[in-house]
């Protein structure tokens, strides 16, 4: 039929989005265009698995993103407060899908380029967790983690970095980092690592 609707991944998440759906339930994309990735973060799935895929990663994944929605039910049910997320990056698109993303879940988020402006943020909000890429224009990762930590200490902060090393991961933690996550990374493990630390 000419007139006929055609739903692919994209289109149907577009829709989900569009009704509030992705931030009622996780959805995953399997898909073997890994160039649609970030239109799909950016509309709201909760990750993206790459064809042909390991079906014990998948089983993993789901198990994971079950976990980490019991505790959000939890949460809720016990009537915590929101707790306020500030994300520090000058990649534009990546700043953008955390946001769109954290906010989807239930979170307060702040978000800057500018390390600067992040700490103008938190001396003007009470802000629980930092997510920071390491390497930035105006300010570093590691000058903007030993900043906050001087006046802020009870703040969490994850550093958002390409590097693994161990003299790296020795030194993100000596300058006051609570934990790091290695770029690229998974939507999910991050939302792990946050979870964690909110809840410490």
């Amino acid at each position: 039929m000419e007139n006929s609707l055609n739903i692919n991944a994209l289109n149907l998440l577009r829709l989900l989005s569009e009704n509030g759906i992705t931030s009622k339930i996780p959805i995953f994309i399997i898909d073997d265009k890994s160039s649609l990735k970030i239109e799909y973060l950016k509309l709201g799935a909760f990750d993206c698995i790459e064809k042909p895929f390991n079906v014990d990663e998948l089983v993993l994944k789901i198990k994971n993103m079950i976990n980490i929605a019991d505790n959000c039910s939890d949460k809720k049910l016990q009537g915590e407060k929101k707790n306020n997320i500030l994300f520090v990056d000058d990649e534009k698109i990546i700043l953008s899908i955390l946001t769109s993303r954290y906010k989807s879940k239930g979170y307060n988020v702040y978000s800057t380029d500018d390390g600067v402006k992040a700490l103008e943020i938190i001396n003007n909000n009470k802000i629980d967790l930092v997510v920071t890429d390491y390497y930035m224009k105006t300010m570093n990762g590691d000058e903007l983690t030993k900043s906050i930590k001087k006046s802020h200490k009870e703040i969490k902060i994850i550093l958002l970095t390409s590097q693994d090393s161990e003299d790296f991961v020795k030194k993100a933690f000596e300058i006051g980092a609570d934990d790091y996550v290695s770029k690229p990374f998974s939507p999910m493990e991050l939302d792990s690592r946050i979870k964690k630390l909110l809840s410490e």
